[in-house]
């Protein structure tokens, strides 16, 4: 008889590797997944009588399931908190009087990679005064195209704040493998529980169907 597969590897709690306390729902997640679905698996092994395991295997992987949704849940909160804070640096709400008088110094320059490195230069020297007004406004007030302007942003933001982007991109990893983990027990377990509670009677009469 088959037996419950492993989970893959890249859904272990080791994985999660940024220290960040942001990552500690994931982290907490995917060990008690990993940990409840590898006592499915040797208790599986050990017990005789699989009607008797079914509902309490079910009933296992839907704590552990419902501890991943949960994760997800703060996972989601965090990152939209976390994209909130980068974006009240990058791009300040604050208006600026001057920021259409610095956005028509930059649509009259030449355009092309000169415009873009310039511009790179100011988020370089952390002049984040001209860096707003080019941000928070439509990539041609300031004669750059759109991909151009999304690139400066994302510099920006990578240069400026470092740590939340590295944790920002870190839950959204980590959010990703809990929901391979999820998804993994989901499909792998229902078979097998069909298979444990089908009628003893009727799994040993369906040999005589085709005979």
């Amino acid at each position: 008889m088959k037996q419950l597969p492993k989970l893959p590897a890249d859904v272990h709690p080791g994985v999660v590797q940024n220290p960040s306390p942001l990552l500690n729902p994931a982290r907490k997640a995917l060990t008690i997944t990993w940990d409840t679905w590898a006592k499915l698996t040797e208790t599986e092994q050990a017990v005789a009588d699989k009607r008797r395991f079914a509902p309490v295997a079910q009933q296992a992987a839907e704590r552990a399931l419902s501890a991943a949704d949960k994760a997800l849940s703060v996972l989601a909160e965090s990152r939209t908190a976390v994209g909130k804070k980068i974006a009240a640096v990058v791009c300040p709400p604050t208006p600026d009087p001057l920021a259409a008088e610095i956005r028509a110094h930059f649509k009259a320059q030449p355009k092309g990679a000169g415009l873009f490195g310039t511009l790179g230069g100011f988020i370089t020297k952390g002049d984040r005064r001209t860096c707003a007004a080019i941000f928070n406004a439509p990539a041609y007030l300031s004669g750059l195209t759109d991909e151009q302007h999304a690139t400066l942003i994302d510099i920006a933001r990578r240069q400026w704040c470092p740590e939340d982007v590295a944790a920002m991109e870190a839950m959204t990893d980590a959010a990703g493998r809990v929901k391979r983990a999820v998804d993994f027990i989901t499909s792998n377990l229902a078979p097998f529980v069909k298979e444990w509670t089908r009628d003893a009677d009727a799994k040993a009469l369906e040999g005589l169907k085709n005979a």
